[in-house]
């Protein structure tokens, strides 16, 4: 998985600086260019994939996990724009870690389950060529990680619930009319201590990165 999310970073890169100008004047603004803009300030829609790698104690319990997420964007004043959404990881593997409810603790996992975050994003957009956008955003939401119902005594899943603190950059390129590709990387922090229902010690940061169409 590593590979091919490797190899499509290089190749999209590859794309969003290999543009070529067919010998238009750079400085000139053309009627496609100005109809984007005006398409830009409006409402989009974003669809992302790739992965989800814990950082730091949380690679104790999780390894590198698929990941999708699914935004919406709302104009606030150019460049400025709020986007709502969600971003999920499926974990393929969790060792047991201990979870504490009711002042009773038990080993948990996160195996078949669906962990991610709800939130809200404000990101700052800027032209750098043509038609290659650089997107700045950080946010803030509700991070959460859910159990498997194997290892726990009453068959019921539990949940940890914590504030996500979210960074990230985008690089994207018009492909159509309307719509762009892009590269994007995430950092999180999300204390899951903060309520008491795992240690102190079992994890706060992740990255997530991949690839993004939005329309």
């Amino acid at each position: 998985m590593m590979k091919v999310q490797l190899f499509s970073i290089i190749l999209l890169t590859s794309m969003l600086y290999c543009q070529p100008s067919f010998g238009q004047n750079k400085n000139t603004v053309t009627n496609s260019t100005l109809e984007y803009d005006n398409w830009n300030y409006g409402i989009t829609y974003s669809i992302e994939a790739g992965i989800w790698q814990p950082l730091g104690n949380l690679n104790n319990t999780f390894k590198t996990n698929p990941n999708i997420g699914l935004k919406f964007g709302f104009p606030i004043s150019k460049p400025f724009r709020i986007e709502l959404g969600t971003s999920v990881n499926i974990p393929i593997n969790s060792e047991p870690f201990l979870y504490t409810t009711n002042d009773t603790s038990f080993n948990a996992h996160s195996i078949n389950t669906v962990n991610g975050i709800l939130g809200l994003w404000v990101s700052h957009e800027k032209r750098i060529k043509k038609n290659v956008f650089i997107d700045k955003y950080f946010g803030l939401g509700l991070g959460l990680i859910q159990t498997g119902e194997e290892n726990i005594k009453d068959n019921n899943y539990y949940t940890i619930e914590t504030i996500n603190f979210n960074l990230g950059v985008k690089l994207r390129r018009i492909i159509f009319k309307k719509r762009s590709i892009g590269i994007f990387m995430d950092y999180n922090f999300a204390p899951f201590s903060l309520f008491k229902k795992v240690n102190d010690n079992f994890g706060n940061s992740y990255l997530t990165s991949g690839i993004s169409y939005r329309f």
